[in-house]
């Protein structure tokens, strides 16, 4: 674990609070998941460090950067799906709809987007409108529930399906042939 020494803080500060920029809210357990080499103790410490100085707020069990706006649908399970791929993940960012947020890992670009209930007719159409991904690029689709399985074949363009519960992530791909559901897999890449 590092120590608590400026010098040596100086970039996990200046990452901390670029997170909390990009993505406004989030679950401490997931920031806990972008600093492992930092312990949990010491990261606190400099959350609270920021929250007097006016930069953030912990609310609960959650870390919000100031001033506070309402939290990003889907974000949270969005972020839960790329932390599954760190350490590996070099690039992280949120995205412009249908994208919730696009990351790189191993020289390959994932775009994550999460499907909310009964949103799964309008995500077909604007899949269908987007530009095919780069052969280099994947979609993988966040649902909100096992249901949305159904919706599988209607919806372009797409790598795995995933289901984020309990810090567990669950992972399906589409299977040849119309009659099949989507197929339990292990991470896709």
């Amino acid at each position: 674990a590092l120590m608590n020494y400026p010098n040596q803080m100086e970039a996990e500060r200046k990452e901390l609070l670029r997170i909390l920029t990009l993505y406004r809210r989030l679950p401490l357990q997931q920031m806990f998941r972008f600093f492992p080499q930092i312990q949990e103790d010491v990261l606190l410490s400099l959350l609270r460090q920021f929250q007097k100085q006016g930069r953030l707020s912990l609310k609960g069990s959650f870390v919000c950067c100031l001033p506070e706006v309402p939290p990003e649908d889907g974000m949270t399970a969005a972020l839960e799906v790329m932390l599954d791929f760190f350490p590996e993940v070099t690039y992280h960012s949120p995205g412009d709809f249908p994208i919730t947020l696009t990351f790189f890992a191993r020289e390959e670009e994932f775009d994550v987007i999460w499907l909310p209930e009964g949103k799964e007719l309008i995500l077909s159409q604007a899949l269908s409108l987007q530009p095919e991904p780069s052969s280099a690029g994947h979609t993988l689709i966040v649902l909100s529930n096992h249901r949305q399985l159904s919706f599988a074949p209607i919806l372009p363009q797409t790598a795995a399906f995933c289901l984020a519960a309990d810090g567990h992530i669950q992972y399906f791909k589409k299977q040849q042939g119309e009659h099949n559901g989507p197929k339990d897999i292990k991470r896709p890449y």
